[in-house]
């Protein structure tokens, strides 16, 4: 099977018709969610019927939360007289969810208390989604003589890339898109310099010509840098004086000014600060949890990152998993309960044709953590969910764990010759694009849905 298992494995048919035999609960989970990969959603039964939605359908079907998610809308300021008679007991609501949804700070501020400034509810979050929206990476270099552009300016010349630092992408194509409204623009990166490394046109992210905020650009790592000493670091020209500087000094501590420099780009503890931001304010205003004072249960967000060893009951199979933090119901003094986990890393992944693939060994460590998430003490729900994201990119899964699937997975797991033929059956939403007003706008109705579905489900 050469393509994705998200893409291929849509049916029970086509996951029984799969060369080889899947290995056996015990031999496959017995280790981190993190190196899961294709054999243990073969060994979970693991199906994917759906995965690029605009709205979860666990959501859809349930008729209250749909509901709910009607009330979220891109035109909210003008909305009819449905949202508006829903919203008129709730003005802070509404009012805040508009500011989520559209843009009120022009141009780009220099801190995140000017943005904080201009809009006390959501400025940390469009300070944080700005910090993605860096034209080019900017380097540093520690010298006293100044480093010579090419003609062509920074925007010709080849990017630093901290030592040992993968490229954000491992391949790229032309006329990308990602989500319903949104696109991926990340052009150069497979054009090669003389030497060998990718070649970065930052001029086809001129803020004057690609304003729009469906554009990813080449994205900094604030506050992380690489030093790089060996091989020099310099931006080429034709002039022989933007030469690199010959180490003459036999001293082991001198550097060339020109080799001690260092390159930003965006880490996954950005992606997590961002997304929890976004969270935090649909939980605030969003509904059903947009009043003032919301009664328990509250869906909440913990920040706190956390790291579960599951065992399956009956058996002496478990495996680890860590998360980025995630929803979860406070009722009565009591947390933790009905966990919709976050997972972020640092960038997409692979990207073919234009278009961001979904890897097995991502789709494993997702199975992993919705299975970890109902495993939990005192969780019984039929849908789990999880939130995925990265850099400014999120999308949402749902696996339908219904009690005929745990018993067998349970049984399967004692003892690798009782039936097992139920699957787990995992739906997803496409890539949201947190920079695109309509991708928010379906961001937030996801949202709003698991919200509504955890309430119910607690109740």
């Amino acid at each position: 099977m050469n393509s994705r298992y998200i893409d291929h494995v849509t049916n029970k048919s086509v996951l029984e018709n799969l060369p080889g035999s899947p290995p056996t609960l015990k031999e496959a989970l017995d280790e981190s969610t993190s190196s899961w990969g294709r054999d243990q959603l073969r060994a979970c039964r693991v199906i994917v019927t759906k995965s690029e939605e605009t709205l979860l359908p666990a959501i859809r079907e349930n008729q209250e939360a749909f509901q709910n998610t009607r009330k979220i809308s891109a035109d909210m300021p003008s909305c009819g007289d449905a949202l508006a008679g829903f919203y008129s007991d709730y003005p802070a609501a509404l009012r805040n969810l508009t500011s989520l949804i559209h843009r009120e700070i022009p141009g780009t501020l220099e801190s995140e208390h000017a943005y904080v400034r201009q809009d006390i509810v959501n400025g940390r979050f469009w300070s944080l989604l700005d910090r993605f929206r860096v034209t080019s990476p900017k380097t540093l270099t520690y010298a006293a003589a100044p480093v010579e552009e090419s003609p062509g300016g920074l925007g010709s010349s080849p990017p630093i890339m901290g030592l040992n630092e993968p490229a954000p992408f491992s391949h790229v194509a032309s006329s990308p898109s990602i989500g319903p409204h949104a696109s991926l623009v990340i052009p150069g990166l497979n054009d090669n310099d003389d030497n060998g490394v990718n070649n970065v046109n930052n001029n086809a992210f001129d803020a004057d010509d690609n304003p729009g905020p469906q554009h990813l650009p080449h994205t900094p790592r604030p506050q992380r840098w690489t030093t790089i000493l060996n091989p020099p670091c310099y931006v080429p020209s034709s002039h022989p004086s933007s030469e690199p500087p010959v180490m003459t000094s036999p001293h082991s501590d001198f550097v060339p000014p020109r080799e001690f420099s260092a390159v930003a780009s965006a880490t996954e503890d950005l992606t997590v600060s961002l997304i929890s931001e976004f969270i935090r304010q649909t939980l605030l205003w969003a509904p059903p949890q947009h009043g003032a004072r919301c009664p328990d249960p509250v869906v909440d967000f913990d920040v706190q990152r956390r790291n579960l060893t599951t065992h399956l009951p009956g058996s002496n199979v478990s495996f680890g998993c860590f998360d980025d933090g995630g929803l979860y119901v406070h009722q009565f003094g009591h947390l933790g309960v009905g966990r919709t986990p976050l997972e972020a890393k640092r960038a997409l992944g692979t990207v073919v044709e234009g278009k961001p693939k979904f890897d097995d060994s991502w789709l494993g460590q997702v199975v992993g953590e919705l299975l970890a998430a109902r495993f939990c003490p005192g969780d019984n729900r039929s849908t789990v969910f999880i939130i995925v994201a990265a850099q400014t990119y999120l999308r949402f899964f749902s696996a339908s764990t219904t009690p005929e699937y745990i018993d067998q997975i349970v049984a399967n797991a004692a003892d690798s010759s009782s039936p097992f033929d139920e699957c787990l059956r995992i739906a997803g939403t496409c890539w949201f694009n947190l920079q695109d007003k309509h991708d928010r706008v379906h961001a937030l109705r996801n949202l709003s849905g698991i919200v509504t579905l955890t309430k119910e489900w607690i109740k």
